[in-house]
């Protein structure tokens, strides 16, 4: 995380932040510090419509709370990731090098001796010096071959740790798409994926549905239990979706208790049956306490779901699901609520 903002506009920010964090008596420390000076800078869109919405929900920004938005928005693994391939590929240019140059010390040693040799050959010598030079012709040659079969090796050596940083860079690039707690994707890849399944739809005229799920009383939940088991919860209601849910389908985490699925090719009353399903599953689970076996009071989920309409924007379409969230709230919870064309106009 890096601010190239001048002297001036870090005070602004800093005036506009500090009474945001007192009257929501958010502890005063870095991490803290960050969330609120992105937040009232307005770069982070993604960052802001979240604490918007919590703020709309007078959610409070407990240390669980705050940890979640930072990991999720402002931590980044990608400086370090970059600084440990930088290194490897550094140390396998370095031993390259040094090979390269050992060889060509060895050639430029063999091409010397090859002249005195070729000037010595222009001389009268006898047999028994003729037979000398073409041992140390033999010698070098060989010296020659072996210094070169092992430039050969290190070269594939060095292709081959290439290609296994390349690798690892694979694995990083798709750790960074993830949820650290859940494993599903994290907001960034549902982004992603949100614009590339809806041009397909628009594209192929095909149905592109969502469901946008939150648990509800979760903070409650959390307050009561804490958070060891809250976060055994979310793995639960991840496990249920995705037992619902095919391989074209779309499930990430959209939030500290929200997470949002993409169905391609699925009509709105699929979607509604996909959601029940899911919402009478979570309501039926029995979860218990791994340290005594007491019952957890079931957790329950409010579904909002739409379908993208024709030259809908993707932000658009997922707004429409968070006020069909909305409506499912507000109508009691532990219900889906689907919202159409027809229903909005």
């Amino acid at each position: 995380m890096y601010y190239k903002d001048t002297s001036e506009k870090a005070a602004k920010y800093l005036r506009l932040l500090v009474p945001l964090m007192v009257e929501r008596n958010i502890p005063a420390n870095p991490q803290n510090y960050a969330i609120w000076y992105e937040y009232v800078t307005g770069r982070n869109q993604a960052l802001n419509k979240e604490i918007d919405q919590l703020l709309k929900e007078s959610t409070s920004f407990s240390d669980e709370v705050t940890r979640d938005l930072f990991n999720r928005y402002l931590f980044s693994q990608n400086t370090q990731v970059a600084e440990s391939l930088k290194n490897n590929i550094n140390a396998i240019l370095l031993d390259l090098i040094d090979c390269i140059t050992e060889n060509e010390t060895e050639q430029k040693l063999f091409v010397d001796f090859l002249e005195a040799r070729s000037i010595e050959l222009d001389e009268n010598i006898t047999i028994q010096e003729l037979r000398l030079i073409i041992e140390e012709l033999t010698s070098e040659s060989n010296s020659i071959r072996t210094n070169n079969n092992k430039l050969k090796d290190k070269l594939t050596k060095s292709q081959q740790q290439l290609q296994d940083i390349k690798t690892e860079f694979e694995h990083k690039k798709q750790d960074s798409d993830l949820d650290s707690l859940t494993g599903i994707k994290n907001l960034t890849a549902f982004e992603r994926s949100l614009l590339s399944l809806s041009i397909n739809a628009i594209q192929a005229n095909k149905p592109l549905s969502i469901l946008m799920l939150d648990i509800d009383h979760f903070n409650t939940f959390n307050q009561r239990h804490g958070n060891a088991i809250g976060d055994a919860a979310l793995k639960v209601l991840v496990k249920i979706v995705q037992m619902n849910i095919k391989g074209a389908d779309v499930l990430a985490r959209y939030g500290e208790d929200k997470f949002v699925i993409l169905l391609p090719d699925t009509p709105l009353k699929g979607a509604v049956v996909i959601g029940e399903k899911i919402r009478s599953m979570v309501q039926s689970q029995k979860m218990k306490k791994k340290s005594n076996g007491d019952p957890i009071k079931n957790i329950t989920v409010s579904i909002g779901t739409t379908v993208l309409l024709s030259g809908e924007k993707p932000q658009t379409f997922v707004e429409r699901s968070l006020k069909a969230l909305s409506y499912a709230k507000s109508f009691g919870r532990n219900r889906i609520y689907q919202l159409d064309y027809i229903k909005e106009h």
